[in-house]
């Protein structure tokens, strides 16, 4: 899995490895949930972390890999062919520990049921 990396300099972004997925074959209508940081137990995960994903990866990397103030366009991207497979955006500075779902080809902020509280 890729992202756009934004040069220091400025620039036009490149796409960057974020992880590389586990060995999986995700099936049509499956969800893979990649999670920053090291990889750890999925009991330890916030409940809607661990919710309505089939399959959980990690980056292995404590410091944020993606690019909120930019926004930021996760992808399943073969760089030999230089072939981007799937891909989802997401708008530059999404609120802090929403996750993001997919709706088309874009990730946006999940709908929080009336009472719910993210903490």
């Amino acid at each position: 899995m890729y992202h756009l990396a934004y040069p220091a300099s400025g620039g036009k972004p490149e796409y960057q490895l974020v992880v590389n997925l586990p060995d999986c074959s995700l099936k049509p209508g499956e969800v893979l949930r990649v999670h920053s940081g090291q990889r750890r137990d999925l009991s330890v995960l916030h409940a809607e972390d661990r919710a309505g994903a089939d399959w959980h990866s990690f980056t292995g990397e404590d410091a944020c890999v993606w690019n909120n103030r930019e926004g930021d366009a996760p992808a399943m991207y073969e760089p030999a062919t230089k072939e981007t497979i799937d891909s989802a955006s997401y708008d530059a500075n999404p609120p802090e520990g929403v996750v993001l779902h997919r709706q088309g080809a874009k990730l946006v902020p999940a709908p929080v049921a009336a009472g719910g509280y993210r903490w």
